[in-house]
């Protein structure tokens, strides 16, 4: 059951090294080969167009990983958070954000566990 359930990565773009490490951290810190990465948007203009042809640069790389692309409309919130975690069934422990930057809107602790990576 463990190995089954996948892990949920929050892109905010589709920059290939940091998808890559993202797909390497899945693969050597995880006991799965399931990895969702969910790209957060306001307006269509805001959808990044390279994440999904980068990702299937990632799935090629790493056949082993399965990779599923989930593309939301919404703001990035902790509420945010809460609704995916319910809806697709998969604890916030098992959700990671890359590192953010300074204008990153919220505290990590506000996220409810959801995990940072280097």
């Amino acid at each position: 059951a463990i190995n089954s359930r996948g892990v949920i990565y929050f892109s905010k773009g589709g920059d290939l090294a940091a998808l890559n490490r993202a797909a390497l951290y899945v693969l050597n810190n995880e006991l799965t080969n399931r990895m969702m990465v969910v790209h957060c948007f306001s307006d269509d203009e805001e959808i990044v167009r390279e994440l999904a042809d980068n990702l299937k640069i990632i799935d090629r790389i790493y056949p082993h990983l399965r990779i599923d692309l989930l593309m939301v409309k919404g703001a990035f919130s902790p509420e945010l958070i809460d609704r995916l975690s319910h809806r697709l069934k998969v604890p916030k422990n098992y959700m990671f954000i890359g590192t953010p930057d300074d204008r990153f809107p919220h505290n990590i602790e506000d996220l409810g566990g959801v995990r940072l990576i280097m």
